[in-house]
């Protein structure tokens, strides 16, 4: 993450960012281990250092960072300046929450429970709604972070469903 701390700037156009970015997953795809990046995702963290975080999560989704990322959303809610981050990293951290229940959701013996997926939508909720993110509304048809957030909800409500189902057929 060091490496990328002189090349990030965490007011970049998207464009740049993605570039960042693509160049970030292929670093993570080459670790042996992402788990550092639980350090990077608290209120106060740099940017650039979050961006880093998420870039090695979406490319290596585990369901042991959901925690980590639910906090961390949880705890920028409650800043006024959204933990000083850009929208675009808010919206990489939605994609990781996202790819992180989506791999759990296609494991045989799943690791997170439905209980945390619903209190991952509570916090998504109040994030969606916090005043900066409330008002990431693109012209040009893209999701921003409230409509990305209610397209979230409906994904994890059926993971809820399933499983409520798997459990409700394991009972004797």
């Amino acid at each position: 993450i060091s490496k990328f701390e002189t090349e990030f700037d965490p007011i970049a156009p998207a464009q740049d960012l993605h570039k960042l970015g693509t160049e970030l997953k292929a670093i993570a795809a080459a670790l042996d281990s992402i788990d550092f990046v639980e350090k990077y995702l608290h209120l106060g963290s740099n940017p650039d250092a979050v961006y880093a975080a998420g870039c090695a999560i979406q490319v290596r989704p585990q369901p042991k960072f959901l925690e980590p990322l639910v906090a961390y959303l949880s705890a920028i809610t409650g800043d006024p300046d959204l933990g000083e981050i850009q929208l675009l990293i808010g919206f990489k951290l939605l994609q990781c929450v996202e790819k992180v229940i989506a791999t759990d959701g296609r494991r045989e013996h799943k690791v997170i429970s439905a209980k945390q997926i619903q209190k991952t939508i509570g916090i998504l909720d109040a994030f969606a709604v916090h005043p900066i993110c409330a008002a990431d509304v693109p012209r040009d048809g893209k999701d921003g972070i409230p409509s990305k957030v209610e397209k979230l909800k409906k994904k994890f409500l059926a993971e809820i469903n399933k499983r409520k189902v798997e459990i409700d057929s394991d009972v004797p």
